[in-house]
């Protein structure tokens, strides 16, 4: 499976795909593509333990289902879920559930995995990663509202020792991804273990997808290069695991 399908497959199934650039105004958008001498030279990575955040989480709250589902069904519209970005962030502190150390571990994971580059301190590069946003947002055109998603924006920028940008990639999943799965928002207030195993699984995609383009090709032994590594191995992945693995291997050569 190539990196560049898993992307389309993701990005298709995404309704609003337009706004995805919107929080990360300040950052940018681009990518900056690694060189092809960059890629001969660069042997070992170590990642740079302060992962920045956001001050809180972007959560949509609970509403009343019963209430919502009839003005649906009457006017074709509902009320919106209040913002408890806020609350939530006291949850996450008071339960020890930590973003940045979260992103931190599937990062190490999947460059571990890999193995196209040796994970040491003092690596030839240093990969920084910055959480953009992080939350649980209600799926579009859920008229019942209470159901939620994990929402995860990273970048991920690998420098020079002399801080040169050698590579940079953003990657996200959110409300609609048929990647993650979605809980209800009583259960995520309810069971904080629940909260750390829904980011972890968005952690475990985007870390696969970013990384996945951070490798490089290497000849084989007769010639041909190599593919990108398949797709993520994360517990739990795919809410419809086998029909996703279906696709995939009918567009595979």
């Amino acid at each position: 499976m190539s990196a560049k399908f898993l992307r389309a497959y993701r990005r298709l199934a995404f309704a609003g795909i337009a706004v995805a650039c919107l929080p990360i105004v300040t950052t940018g958008c681009g990518n900056v593509y690694m060189s092809e001498e960059s890629k001969s030279k660069i042997r070992s990575i170590e990642i740079n333990p302060n992962v920045t955040i956001p001050d809180r989480p972007d959560v949509d709250g609970p509403v009343d289902a019963l209430s919502n589902f009839l003005l649906g069904f009457l006017t074709g519209g509902s009320s919106l879920p209040p913002q408890i970005g806020y609350e939530f962030g006291v949850y996450m502190d008071a339960h020890d559930i930590k973003v940045d150390q979260i992103v931190l571990r599937q990062f190490r994971r999947h460059l571990n995995e890999q193995g196209h580059f040796e994970l040491r301190e003092g690596g030839d590069a240093t990969l920084e990663l910055i959480v953009l946003n992080y939350g649980f947002k209600m799926p579009m055109f859920d008229i019942t509202k209470n159901m939620r998603n994990p929402s995860l924006n990273i970048r991920a920028t690998l420098r020079s020792k002399d801080s040169t940008v050698l590579w940079s990639n953003f990657d996200f999943v959110m409300q609609g991804s048929e990647l993650t799965h979605a809980y209800r928002i009583q259960a995520l207030l309810a069971d904080p273990r629940l909260v750390e195993r829904s980011l972890e699984e968005a952690s475990c995609v985007i870390a696969y997808l970013i990384l996945s383009d951070l490798h490089p090709v290497r000849p084989s032994s007769h010639g041909s290069t190599g593919e990108p590594p398949g797709g993520p191995i994360c517990d739990p992945v795919y809410p419809q695991e086998q029909t996703f693995r279906g696709v995939v291997q009918n567009v595979r050569v």
